[in-house]
């Protein structure tokens, strides 16, 4: 693969606008992709139960054309029409779903009310901690915006005291500090998110060195990058079936749990 990154194509039908995903992790990176890549600015979010899944994306495709091909895609943007993708991540629960929107004309500006992905005020967040901005790169990577995820404030600030009550609990509970180092690494390894588990966990090495003396700090398990996550699914019949199949098993699993507590 190539350094330039494109978005990913449907290999069935040449699709790039419509996404399918099974993991937090993958409709992070598509929605990403779609703003950094596809030069998205604008955005509607929302959530679907199965039995709506297909309804609503056939409105979407009927109402904002969201089936365009690559060449469909150029030639809407070079002729000032706005062209908006659809991520879809199944989250156990239900479906949630992101169109976003390039600038230009559409239907979708009469339908729906979009919010601007650059309003501080309107931040597009995921699972409710984690928000897609804009920020600058270190110098040594040339010192530019580009566009990553991060934990927004409030939650930055729950992992800080989060961190702080673990260390000073340890002598009591050492596990309690391990658990929630281990719990932080596990965060996508975007790059917002890297730099703010560095201020994390510095954080907490000056608060262990201040109470501790020359006690080892805990290791750590270190937070690598988000690599290129692969499309398994490319139609929406598939995706719809593997959500089926998720539900079925996690209600059987729901059946025997409570089948066993009688």
């Amino acid at each position: 693969m190539t350094m330039r990154f494109v978005l990913y194509q449907s290999v069935s039908q040449g699709k790039m606008v419509e996404f399918y995903c099974t993991t937090k992790t993958e409709a992070m990176q598509r929605i990403q992709d779609c703003v950094s890549r596809g030069g998205c600015r604008f955005y509607v979010a929302g959530t679907v139960t199965l039995a709506r899944f297909q309804a609503v994306r056939a409105k979407f495709a009927d109402s904002y054309e969201t089936g365009l091909t690559r060449h469909q895609i150029r030639r809407r943007k070079e002729g000032g029409c706005a062209v908006t993708y659809v991520v879809w991540w199944w989250n156990k629960i239900e479906v949630r779903f992101w169109l976003l929107i390039t600038p230009g004309r559409g239907a979708i500006w009469r339908l729906e009310t979009p919010l601007a992905l650059s309003d501080r005020g309107s931040r597009l967040k995921i699972n409710g901690d984690y928000e897609l901005l804009l920020l600058s790169r270190s110098s040594a990577s040339g010192g530019d915006e580009s566009w990553t995820w991060r934990l927004d404030t409030a939650s930055f600030e729950q992992w800080r005291h989060r961190l702080e009550r673990s260390v000073n609990v340890y002598p009591k509970n050492p596990s309690r500090l391990s658990q929630s180092l281990y719990s932080l690494y596990r965060m996508p390894g975007f790059r917002g998110i890297r730099q703010q588990v560095g201020l994390l966990v510095g954080d907490a090495r000056r608060q262990w060195k201040s109470r501790y003396s020359n006690a080892d700090f805990p290791d750590t398990p270190g937070l690598g990058y988000v690599s290129r996550i692969k499309a398994e699914i490319q139609d929406a019949a598939t995706f719809l079936q593997q959500c089926i199949n998720s539900h079925a098993r996690q209600a059987i699993a729901e059946a025997l749990r409570m089948n066993h507590e009688s």
